[in-house]
């Protein structure tokens, strides 16, 4: 199990790319997520890839998912967009040494649940499979008022879309759903494919404002026999808490 750091709200900033690379490998963290964003890095551009190799060498991160941006699966008429962009991260994976590729199914101002719905399955059905034959599964977040609205969702889009795909499984998300940590991570069992860590005010985890019952659901998640990475991913607002939050999460898992 990897315990990494995705540069989410509010870390680009404090820190330009290299900064956060250094910090993260500094506070004692495995991997770091590599999100297609032109302020992390411009995934089209070969330069800027060549440096981003560089400073990953140096300070030794693993990068086990590349994060797909921009967030147009669910937006009708963006398909021919999606399945580019889907091949950059392929061709990133590749270079880079990930596993996984990850993406957040938005709901789009002014596309319905049922259109976004829709056209996320048309995008995944055309994507896994072309992802699948390169080695890579996609997994995807649910988030609540998005087209995925919760986990019991997700399984559901899953059961009926592609067993191939898989589930990013947010604690900040689940709490938000009011579900139960252990029966989320227990209904998971087999889909699950990256864990965000982040408090229940999408803040620093195991901070003081957290409520979050992590104990019950990493009771759950090594039930399931989940051994996959396991992301911090919260709003950064004091950057010393990058090193609490990998302490923090490596004596949840006891790692």
């Amino acid at each position: 199990m990897l315990i990494g750091y995705d540069p989410y709200s509010g870390t680009m900033q404090h820190f330009d790319t290299k900064g956060i690379i250094q910090e993260v490998a500094r506070c004692g963290y495995d991997a770091i997520n590599l999100p297609m964003r032109p302020d992390f890095v411009d995934a089209e551009n070969e330069e800027p890839l060549q440096s981003l190799e560089g400073m990953l060498r140096d300070a030794g991160l693993k990068t086990p998912s590349i994060g797909i941006a921009p967030h147009i699966w669910t937006t009708p008429g963006q398909e021919e967009e999606t399945q580019r962009h889907l091949d950059i991260a392929v061709q990133m994976a590749k270079r880079f040494g990930a596993q996984l590729l990850t993406m957040w199914p938005n709901l789009p101002e002014g596309v319905n649940k049922e259109d976004g719905l829709k056209t996320f399955a048309e995008n995944m059905k055309a994507g896994v499979p072309k992802a699948d034959a390169a080695g890579y599964p996609i997994a995807f977040e649910f988030e609540k008022g998005c087209t995925i609205d919760n986990y019991r969702e997700a399984v559901e889009f899953i059961q009926s879309t592609d067993p191939r795909i898989r589930i990013v499984a947010d604690t900040y998300h689940i709490n938000n759903d009011q579900a139960d940590p252990y029966e989320a991570a227990i209904a998971m069992k087999g889909l699950l494919g990256e864990i965000h860590i982040s408090g229940s005010d999408r803040g620093e985890p195991g901070s003081d404002t957290d409520e979050f019952d992590y104990d019950a659901f990493v009771r759950g998640v090594k039930e399931i026999g989940f051994d996959g990475p396991v992301m911090l991913q919260y709003k950064l607002e004091d950057p010393a808490s990058i090193g609490r939050a990998c302490e923090f999460t490596r004596k949840l898992f006891d790692l």
